[in-house]
């Protein structure tokens, strides 16, 4: 039956001629509908990988492995910087000489050997003690250390350097666990090289000037080192296991405080507490080749951060492997700026007090994350909140858990403004991207969205609420349920350019898998959009009887809407199976929209609904337009649209109506 005469046997109206001129149908066909696909989004490029990094595969994005999961658990003075399988030792310029050679003559130089006697510090007849070098007095003094056991001594001179034939046979202790192993004060320097230090309290702790190379450091208790101001210059050192208690020790690896400045090169930093790398009030970090494994609690049970940068501090980090943490794989708080390149953090769970375990954490600060894989966070790969700056690119989110009743591969919350540039949400719970809260917003371009789990009966592709702002050029959702898109809430916004959104599963919960849905007050705008095999309903604008819920569709093409899978059994009149439907409401305005195959409604508007189409095709469908207001000027749906090949083209009779879906 042809257009005319349908709409003539639907609304019985006085004027129809079912016998209207081709010539007049042909007049309202347009000549294209979807007249250019979406582009599809970019991967993120993680690659090339850093030195001695490999490539993985994450679906197409080839990403990269510091280390593989064969690689060696190290032991004493030899540590696995990032891009190592095999332990290696710190100091790697071990000499085979009885003492270090090549010391800088213009200092006095006091050589000391275990179990000697009667010496007086030279070369030929060394002291047997530190303590007995350091009593010479004599200042800029280097101290030369055989291969031997050492006692420390906590005062030292203003200009001190300490340096070991090789860290894997000089040793030194420190018993007292009260007083650090060694102290450098303000305005004082240390150069410590080729030792390893175990020490019952902080192995080194400076408000000076710390240089610290080829250096192990193991059990210290507070932290391996500690700067309170001054300046450190660390490369090759190794901290573990440092130590923690339930009176306040943190059991830091490395602790940084009041304008402390820190240069590190290829450290690893394994088995500590509260913090593998802590930083506070105005610290500067500078640093690459780092890695914080198996960080936990500290002795009161809480944090277990690998980095956690606070009170306005900064840090560079380039080349970064963080392996099993909890509460945080890197913590960005209070006024303090992050750069993070080329990493990996993995593995972060929930400590018990806090409930998070979020991969990269920023509040209140700004963070700028780049060739970053973040994978088996536990409540967000990325969370930012309070007016935060996130700015992300060629970033992989894999793998994220359910940790206090909430996941996502990347939440912007609370005023927080975000850019984003090719960023990858695989394998999340519950949410893909969530962007809430007072004026939150996201400008993101090539967009990957894939297999959202079911967490708190959802699973939504992305998610904006609450007067949030979310625009994202090429987007590709694959594999969510419930929801593939949604905005919720007077004042929010999203637009969608260049999007695909494919295969939205049905929850047992809710009973829907729709592609995109805009509720109470919200706008969202497609253009250039491709939705295909959802449940329930392609495209809702669901309003709550309340103005202003809006969503505006240019070129956009839904195909493969299938019913509820109740229609079986429970819900034999309530399957759904719309294209796009306006309702409560709702306003759709729509141009070249193209809906193919739809089991109820191409398009459908009801229960105080706006619906607009200017031009487009619907084919296929059981009814092409189901229109349930009375007195619905038809020509807002007819006019410009071609409608064919459909069981009905138009049809006013009673329908199932989409109802507000699960925000």
């Amino acid at each position: 039956m042809r257009l005319r005469a349908a709409l003539c046997v639907a609304f019985a109206l006085a004027a129809c001629d079912p016998t209207g001129s081709e010539s007049a149908d042909a007049s309202t066909v347009p000549d294209a509908v979807v007249t250019t696909d979406p582009v599809a989004p970019t991967p993120p490029r993680l690659t090339p990988c850093p030195e001695g990094w490999s490539i993985a595969m994450r679906d197409e994005i080839a990403i990269c492995e510091p280390s593989p999961a064969s690689a060696e658990t190290c032991t004493g003075a030899t540590f696995r910087p990032p891009g190592r399988a095999s332990c290696e030792p710190v100091d790697d310029a071990c000499e085979t000489s009885t003492f270090p050679t090549g010391l800088d003559a213009s200092r006095a130089i006091r050589y000391v050997r275990v179990g000697v006697s009667g010496g007086d510090g030279s070369e030929a007849a060394p002291f047997a003690t530190i303590a007995q070098a350091l009593a010479s007095t004599t200042e800029p003094l280097t101290i030369a250390l055989a291969a031997g056991e050492y006692t420390t001594e906590t005062v030292l001179p203003a200009d001190l350097e300490i340096r070991g034939v090789c860290a894997e046979t000089v040793v030194l202790t420190h018993d007292d666990a009260t007083e650090p192993a060694l102290r450098v004060m303000r305005g004082a320097r240390l150069v410590i090289e080729g030792v390893t230090m175990r020490t019952g309290d902080v192995a080194l702790l400076s408000g000076g000037d710390l240089v610290v190379r080829s250096v192990a450091i193991e059990g210290a208790a507070t932290a391996g080192i500690a700067m309170i101001g001054g300046s450190l210059e660390a490369s090759r050192v190794s901290i573990r296991d440092t130590r923690t208690d339930a009176d306040g020790r943190l059991g830091r690896g490395l602790s940084f405080e009041s304008g402390t400045r820190a240069q590190l090169d290829t450290i690893v930093i394994e088995g500590s507490h509260d913090n593998g790398i802590g930083a506070g009030r105005d610290v500067v970090i500078e640093g690459r080749a780092i890695a914080v494994r198996d960080t936990s609690p500290n002795g009161a049970g809480r944090f277990g951060s690998a980095i956690g940068l606070y009170e306005r501090s900064t840090a560079t980090l380039r080349e970064v492997a963080i392996e099993r943490a909890s509460e945080g794989g890197v913590i960005v708080d209070e006024g303090s700026e992050l750069t993070l390149e080329d990493a990996v953090v993995r593995d972060v769970v929930s400590e018990a007090s806090m409930a998070n375990g979020r991969g990269v954490f920023v509040r209140a600060s700004t963070a700028r994350v780049r060739r970053t894989l973040i994978e088996r966070a536990s409540g967000a790969a990325i969370y930012a909140t309070d007016h935060a700056t996130l700015e992300l690119g060629d970033v992989v989110s894999a793998s994220t858990r359910l940790s206090d009743d909430f996941a996502a591969g990347l939440g912007v919350i609370d005023g927080t403004v975000a850019t984003v540039d090719r960023f990858a949400v695989l394998d999340a719970a519950w949410m893909g991207i969530v962007t809430l809260a007072s004026d939150a917003s996201l400008d993101a371009r090539d967009v990957i969205v894939r297999r959202v789990e079911i967490a708190q009966n959802l699973g939504e592709g992305i998610v904006a609420g609450e007067t949030a702002h979310v625009s994202i050029t090429r987007l590709g959702i694959e594999d969510a349920h419930a929801l593939g898109a949604m905005a919720y809430g007077a004042g929010t916004t999203m637009s969608l350019t260049d999007a695909r959104i494919h295969r939205v599963l049905e929850t047992t919960e809710h009973g829907v898998g729709r592609g995109v849905e805009a509720d109470v007050g919200a706008t969202i705008t497609l253009v250039r959009a491709v939705i295909d095999d959802v449940v329930d309903t392609g495209v809702v604008s669901f309003g709550m009887l309340e103005p202003g819920t809006l969503v505006s569709l240019e070129d956009v093409r839904i195909t493969n809407v299938r019913e509820r899978s109740c229609v079986d059994s429970t819900c034999p009149t309530e399957g759904g199976g719309s294209g796009i439907a306006a309702v409560f409401g709702g306003v759709i305005t729509a141009r070249g929209l193209e809906v193919i195959g739809a089991p109820l409604c191409g398009v459908q508007v009801a229960e105080a609904g706006s619906l607009d189409v200017e031009s487009g095709t619907i084919r296929e469908s059981s009814i092409g337009a189901c229109v349930q207001i009375e007195g619905y000027d038809l020509a807002r749906v007819v006019e410009g649209v071609e409608y064919r090949d459909n069981e009905r083209n138009v049809e006013s009779a009673s329908v199932y109506v989409p109802g507000r879906g699960p925000s």
